[in-house]
């Protein structure tokens, strides 16, 4: 299950993170968010030992949407090892957000990205 992350609490849940992290910055405002959430849960349950999924309501929490420059909703943030490795805007596949996630998966196991 994703859990939901703030301002307060993103540096220890997302940044000190010892896995990757996939970040759903959303508004409760937005359709086109909610249409991602099952993709979201679907993820967190299909990942869940080897990645964290969180969720950052963008209107509550300024600050790290400033931070990163989550200008439109819905944004994908994935974080490896404290850093933003990929940003996503807009509505994605299940498939493209897997496809993505699972590059950082590779490095984060050690496995490299295939022919590099």
């Amino acid at each position: 299950m994703a859990v939901n992350v703030s301002d307060i609490d993103f540096a220890r849940e997302v940044l000190a993170s010892p896995c990757p992290v996939l970040l759903l910055a959303w508004a409760p405002w937005c359709a086109y968010c909610r249409m991602l959430n099952p993709i979201i849960e679907r993820i967190a349950a299909d990942y869940k030992d080897r990645l964290k999924v969180a969720r950052l309501n963008v209107e509550d929490n300024p600050a790290v949407s400033s931070q990163y420059a989550v200008a439109g909703v819905p944004t994908i943030l994935i974080f490896r090892n404290g850093k933003l490795v990929n940003k996503m805007v807009g509505v994605l596949s299940g498939e493209e957000i897997e496809r993505q996630m699972t590059v950082v998966l590779r490095l984060n196991s050690g496995e490299g990205v295939p022919g590099s």
